[in-house]
This record gives C-alpha cells, structure tokens and sequence, in this order.
C-alpha cells in the first residue's frame, strides 16, 4: 500500500454571530459549560471536548442542548443561532468564508489531525483514485482558508 498525504484538518468551535451578540463569545473552553452547546458525537464523543491549554490537554465536560451523529444537522442548528458547535475545518470552510458561522477559542484547539489516502502500490494508479485524491486533496485543502475569528464579526 502507499500513503498519500492530503492535507491536516483542524477541529473548530464555532456559532452563529448572532448566538455570540446574544449570549457573548466564551473566552476559555471552561466557560462552555454556561452556553447552549451542540454536539457531534462521531467528534466530540459527546459530553467531553478536548482542547489545548499551554500544550496539555483539557478536557471540558459539558451537557449539550443538542446531541446528533449528523454533522449538517449540528451545523444547521449553530447557524440558525441556537448554540455551538464543533466541526473539521473542512465541515464549516463555507460558513466560516460566508461568515454565517465564526470561530472561536481557536488559541484552545487541538493540533491538526493529518489525512492521507491509501491504495495499492503499483505502476500505473486507475484514473478514479487519482481524481479522487486530487479532489480530495483540492476539497480539504480549500478548508485551511483563513478562519474568521469572532473579534472580527
């Protein structure tokens, strides 16, 4: 087999400018506790999110208003300003670019998680795994865009 690097995915918390000017943009994961959070349990396992804090982790157990193992359905909800979320970089890249969504404690976030396509090592690559990596490569990549930050809303 050969591995192919694409791209690093970040994981981001994010809401709504709206949730922030309503109920104000948490400045320490610690504070999330306090807001209507919305998780995806296939990235945040839940009730615990994880985070970075002078380089060890920190782990914030929290209730979530709004627990789904649908990505769209915990974006739809941060969007129409009922709470926040965390996502991959590449689940959010639009909103964030279209400012419907804003990053925030991006200073707390994990390290990026690498992502690699792997397939069979030999001469000649079938042209469907090369268009897949290469639109693969094209759709992660596109997500390490400058992220808004909530300061700016």
């Amino acid at each position: 087999l050969v591995a192919t690097r694409l791209a690093e995915v970040r994981r981001i918390v994010y809401a709504s400018p709206a949730y922030l000017r309503k109920r104000g943009t948490p400045k320490h994961p610690r504070e999330l506790p306090a807001h209507d959070c919305l998780s995806l349990t296939a990235l945040t396992g839940g009730d615990t999110w994880r985070f970075r804090e002078n380089g060890r982790a920190l782990d914030v157990k929290l209730r979530a208003r709004f627990v789904s193992n649908s990505g769209d359905a915990v974006i739809a909800m941060a969007e129409s300003g009922q709470g926040i979320g965390m996502a991959l970089s590449y689940q959010i890249a639009a909103q964030l670019a279209r400012r419907r969504l804003v990053a925030v404690l991006e200073e707390f976030a994990p390290g990026p998680v690498p992502v690699s396509a792997v397939f069979p090592h030999g001469r000649l690559t079938a042209a469907k795994v090369r268009e897949f990596i290469a639109l693969a490569s094209h759709r992660l990549g596109a997500a390490r865009a400058k992220v808004p930050a909530a300061a700016e809303t």
